[in-house]
């Protein structure tokens, strides 16, 4: 299973699957018949003005290049579209259930978005123009040039450790499937809404090795239900902290959790 490390808000590493070639494949195949179809409406449509026998012919080709380029922005810009709107997935991405995030684990900007689209030309953008327009650009030697870019994008995703083409490797972006392998529960850190108030002021004493032990003990209780490792911490803690007196070491510790995220995180 290949993974890929991005830092959270926290700076803390996650572990996100990739999200496989495979899924790749089959979002984009979802994109091209999404895209196909449109293409049939809008072909309907323009052929329909053909027969209008109310207008000349001029009038009816200044009217068709009117609208074959109106009708067929959507289809050049789609996934551009969808990936700067909906936060990184077109159609085919949402029902796979993958996402294009930026390698620093931030969400992509909108320059990021524009570069990966640009290379899509290059990567993938010819297959598609070549299908699109019922293969006719393969009747002749000229096809080969069109193929070329095509094969070295496969070669590229192939061989990349991060399954990235080209358009990629140039943004800084990777796809990746929508759960993560390591849970931010596996981690130190939990979200803490902004109007907390911190209780142990001094917490920041604790190192993330002190915070991993308490949350570790906590994790161990709900399991087990034995509260004798939290007494032990929470004697130690004391001293730490300058606390005088504990009366319930479970909530003590959520809140020392609680304060050290607080306060490392703002």
């Amino acid at each position: 299973m290949a993974t890929v490390k991005i830092n959270t808000a926290y700076n803390v590493p996650i572990d996100f699957e990739l999200s496989g070639l495979d899924r790749r494949f089959f979002a984009w195949l979802i994109d091209f018949g999404i895209r196909f179809f449109y293409l049939l409406i809008v072909g309907y449509f323009i052929r329909s003005i053909t027969f209008n026998d109310s207008l000349s012919y001029e009038a009816i080709e200044e009217r068709k290049i009117v609208y074959q380029v109106l009708l067929m922005l959507p289809l050049f810009f789609y996934f551009l579209l969808f990936e700067v709107f909906f936060n990184g997935q077109s159609i085919g991405k949402a029902i796979l259930k993958i996402r294009v995030v930026s390698i620093e684990g931030y969400k992509p900007t909108v320059i990021q978005y524009l570069t990966r689209w640009i290379l899509r030309l290059v990567d993938l953008g010819f297959i598609s123009l070549g299908v699109l327009t019922a293969g006719s650009i393969y009747t002749n030697w000229i096809g080969v040039l069109f193929i070329i870019p095509n094969i070295i994008a496969i070669i590229m995703l192939v061989n990349s450790k991060a399954e990235q083409r080209l358009g990629d490797i140039v943004s800084g972006t990777v796809v990746i499937k929508l759960k993560p392998t390591t849970m931010l529960s596996d981690t130190i850190f939990e979200n803490v809404s902004k109007t907390y108030k911190v209780v142990y002021t001094n917490v920041l004493k604790l190192s993330d090795r002190d915070i991993t032990i308490i949350k570790t003990a906590l994790q161990n209780y709900d399991k087990s239900g034995n509260d004798n490792t939290l007494w032990l911490i929470t004697d130690k803690l004391k001293t730490v902290l300058d606390i005088t007196q504990v009366n319930e070491p479970y909530y003590m510790l959520e809140t020392v959790l609680k304060d050290y995220n607080y306060l490392t995180s703002n």
